[in-house]
């Protein structure tokens, strides 16, 4: 039994009543109280029987742990197992990060940016494997290649690619250990990297600093552009002519890391664009002939 216990139980197993009475409780937990007619919508459909039948203890039981988890802080999609991405669905557990609507809309700026014909592609850092899938979903005729250093993280994408079935090469790489590097170049490379400096913990929420892994979080040796140096050496080799390098950015260091590949000299346009609440978010670049 979860030790997080309600201080009431349902009146009945009922869907309606089970409804009106998971509303009640998530809305006296303060990180859910704003959203929680919409978490009991998801919650409703993410842990209880089809077509709002009755509830068995079984779901109940799930439904009491998944109550424990938020109230302990835990990511609701950790807790469902699960996230949107633009038009599908990723599983999700804590060896990977939780995809955000900030990356949804620069992976939807490239797809619309980007031609039909055959390209290939990579997706450096790619943990759910969300950014490569929306690539090979949207473009069936792009080469999609992934990369990650966690090896759990790729068993994840990987489910994914499964389960959606679509076709992605996953294979492990560091950007710290050239050795690992691909003997192919690209004509696309797409990241989402680590930005957040170690000695600057602080400015992650809590439950992402708690909660999701640190190695897609955090950059070494305090340095914010870290990853980025290492993308831009290996676009050097491995980014095609004419090619495009497609950025996640924090806000804070979005200017410098504008400045670093204006100068690389690798560049023959380097673009900044905001997201939807006006920050600073991505860099498309495109590589000189």
């Amino acid at each position: 039994m979860p030790q997080f216990l309600p201080k009431t139980l349902p009146p009945g197993n009922s869907s309606a009543e089970i409804k009106s009475w998971l509303q009640a409780q998530l809305e006296v937990l303060p990180k859910w109280s704003q959203q929680s007619r919409s978490l009991t919508a998801w919650m409703m459909e993410d842990f209880g029987p089809p077509n709002q039948g009755l509830w068995n203890q079984s779901e109940l039981l799930r439904l009491f742990q998944a109550l424990e988890e938020l109230n302990n802080g835990h990511p609701y999609a950790y807790i469902c197992g699960k996230a949107p991405f633009l038009d599908f669905n990723v599983r999700v557990n804590p060896s990977v990060l939780i995809p955000r609507p900030e990356t949804e809309e620069w992976v939807g700026m490239l797809l619309k940016e980007q031609p039909e014909h055959q390209l290939s592609v990579l997706d450096i850092g790619t943990g759910s494997g969300c950014i490569a899938l929306a690539c090979a979903k949207a473009k069936p005729k792009w080469q999609v290649h992934a990369v990650d250093v966690s090896t759990d993280a790729l068993q994840t994408a990987k489910a994914n690619a499964k389960q959606l079935k679509l076709s992605v090469d996953f294979f492990v790489m560091d950007l710290n250990d050239q050795k690992t590097w691909p003997n192919i170049s690209f004509d696309l490379i797409c990241s989402n990297p680590p930005y957040i400096p170690e000695d600057n913990k602080s400015r992650a929420d809590a439950d992402v600093r708690d909660f999701e892994p640190h190695v897609a979080l955090f950059t070494p040796k305090n340095d914010p552009l870290w990853f980025y140096k290492a993308i831009v050496c290996f676009c050097k080799i491995n980014l095609n002519p004419k090619g495009w390098l497609y950025l996640e950015t924090d806000g804070v260091y979005h200017q410098e890391t504008k400045e670093l590949l204006l100068k690389a000299g690798l560049f023959s346009q380097v673009n900044s664009h905001q997201d939807f609440r006006g920050n600073l978010r991505c860099i498309s670049a495109q590589k000189s002939d």
